[in-house]
């Protein structure tokens, strides 16, 4: 029941195989494809390769979508782009690898794994041209996250009262706790609950999770408070000094005068 649908130098010798074209391809176990391409091989049961150059299935169940030099070797693993190297171990592991000439290798079973070095990229919105309005993207320069905050995207601005913000972060409550998958002896975190969080600062929103949106901008606001307390506690230690310094000139000046 192979089938190879045309090219050169083909070879389908799996039970059920398919090799739909190209060139020196090789489908060698049951129910294997490689759709075209060049010198690919699906060397497992139900092992993948659609196309692409010098790439290899031979996980069960894996799939390489194309590119070139590509090895799903794990069970159950996607290999994408260039040199993206998924070893036997690493079941489940997903790598899309970018065009860098380099071999980009999976570290653990069941991982997401991505190369990309020209950045990363997720849309969550658009407007009706198709152009994104919000995104969060990773910084080239130096690894971290960026999300939108220009001013002309934001609207309903108002005062914040950094006292009443204060006040609500000390009647928080801030404890260490594990998640329920953890261990018992694990590192524990520190922080709030979602439903504390949420009910003091954003009542009516989902309040099982706390976005970093919301965390620095309770933080930012609280820093604000901090501040500006900071500064009047300040201004009133310099007045008592002043008082303090002209109270001992006075009654030194009496001493004097006994």
């Amino acid at each position: 029941h192979a089938t190879i649908g045309g090219g050169y130098w083909n070879m389908a010798s799996g039970y059920s195989s398919t090799i739909g074209g190209g060139e020196v391809n090789r489908a060698n176990s049951w129910s294997s494809t490689v759709g075209g391409g060049y010198q690919n091989m699906a060397s497992v049961d139900y092992a993948t390769v659609s196309g692409g150059a010098v790439n290899t299935a031979s996980g069960d169940f894996a799939t390489v979508p194309g590119g070139y030099l590509n090895v799903a070797a794990g069970d159950y693993s996607f290999a994408a782009g260039r040199r993206a190297k998924i070893n036997a171990l690493h079941d489940g592991a997903f790598l899309f690898a970018d065009q860098t000439d380099l071999d980009f290798n999976s570290a653990a079973a069941n991982e997401f794994a991505v190369r990309a070095t020209g950045g990363v990229r997720f849309v969550t919105k658009i407007d009706g041209a198709g152009i994104p309005t919000q995104t969060t993207q990773i910084n080239l320069a130096d690894g971290t996250w960026q999300v939108i905050s220009d001013r002309s995207r934001k609207k309903n601005f108002q005062a914040l009262d950094g006292g009443d913000v204060l006040g609500k972060i000390a009647r928080m409550p801030i404890t260490k706790w594990n998640y329920n998958w953890e261990s018992d002896n694990a590192v524990p975190h520190i922080g709030p609950v979602a439903q504390d969080f949420k009910a003091l600062f954003y009542p009516g929103r989902d309040d099982k999770t706390i976005s970093t949106l919301e965390f620095d901008g309770v933080a930012f606001a609280a820093i604000k408070a901090l501040e500006q307390r900071t500064a009047q506690l300040k201004l009133e230690n310099v007045a008592l000094k002043t008082r303090i310094a002209r109270l001992e000139a006075a009654l030194l000046s009496a001493d004097k005068r006994r």
